[in-house]
């Protein structure tokens, strides 16, 4: 997300494509996205990458119902030579139980009866952001591994988010001094 007041070189802009749910009235980065600001971002699932021995496994996250909602911020930022950029970044909180085994972060996934309180800019943001933080522990998700070759660019389709059996890690090798005393 770019802030509607950047003026610096945009090279100089921090990684801003998560918000951290407790930092959007602390920062002023976040600060008047969250109080004006305020979008929804259609989904129907999302990854994340746990280290399993020295490769990333990627897992899909989804819900019992096929399309949810993130919460996000937007801007809409000009440029010094007059372009106009929409962007947006999507709110993360604490992981739920479930979310927590595969990563230390979740997107804050918002109920469908709070759709119109985050969206009203004159709405109470902080009581809505508070009730959806709230919920998102005890959303029931579906976890399951999916084909590594999906982060590649190349690779594309409902193959990406397919369940996925890894293959059995090789066995480990007996130590040296193990194989030395069964010899004797």
């Amino acid at each position: 997300m770019i802030p509607h007041y950047w003026s610096k070189p945009l090279k100089s802009l921090p990684a801003a494509f998560n918000a951290r749910a407790e930092d959007l009235e602390k920062k002023p980065f976040w600060r008047s996205s969250f109080q004006r600001y305020r979008c929804l971002v259609p989904a129907t699932g999302w990854r994340e990458f746990k280290l399993e021995g020295k490769k990333k496994q990627p897992y899909h996250f989804r819900l019992e119902r096929h399309l949810f909602a993130f919460a996000g911020l937007w801007s809409r930022w000009t440029s010094p030579d007059g372009e106009v950029v929409d962007s947006f970044a999507i709110v993360t909180n604490e992981p739920s139980a479930t979310a927590a085994k595969y990563h230390d972060r979740m997107p804050l996934v918002v109920p469908p009866d709070l759709y119109e309180g985050w969206l009203e800019p004159q709405a109470d943001a902080s009581a809505v952001l508070a009730e959806a933080r709230a919920r998102s522990g005890v959303l029931r998700l579906e976890v399951h591994a999916t084909d590594p070759r999906g982060n590649n660019v190349r690779f594309e389709g409902p193959e990406v988010v397919a369940p996925y059996e890894p293959p059995p890690a090789p066995a480990e090798a007996e130590p040296l001094e193990k194989k030395a005393r069964k010899a004797r």
